[in-house]
């Protein structure tokens, strides 16, 4: 964090998604403060783009963790006979768009671990 404890709960409060004046509160500082932290220091933008990134990576972290799970879920979806045809379609569709995703992530992946190659990266 920032060493400064009304900046880091201003910042924090902004990366969850409060408003100014909830910041504000939160940091017991004037909304302008706030907007003005916000607007002009790049220590405090920096800050909450920091948090942002902590908290999606645990929300990442959370979907790898139960991806296994869920894909085993919807192949038994698809291809349970006793499974009713828009549940069976909802879940071959789901898989199909899911490979593809992950195909052509890990393509790019690839491409770019090449290009950095290339460039001594």
């Amino acid at each position: 964090m920032s060493g400064n404890v009304r900046k880091d709960r201003a910042a924090t409060a902004l990366a969850a998604g409060s408003t100014l004046t909830e910041a504000a509160r939160a940091a017991q500082v004037s909304e302008r403060t706030v907007r003005r932290w916000r607007d002009t220091d790049l220590t405090f933008r920096t800050l909450m783009r920091s948090i942002r990134h902590e908290a999606f990576d645990g929300a990442v972290s959370i979907l790898v963790d139960r991806s296994a799970e869920a894909a085993r879920t919807l192949v038994a979806l698809a291809t349970e006979p006793h499974s009713n045809a828009p549940v069976r379609l909802g879940a071959c569709r789901s898989v199909l768009a899911f490979a593809n995703d992950l195909h052509r992530g890990t393509e790019i992946e690839h491409r770019i671990e090449a290009l950095e190659e290339r460039l001594g990266l």
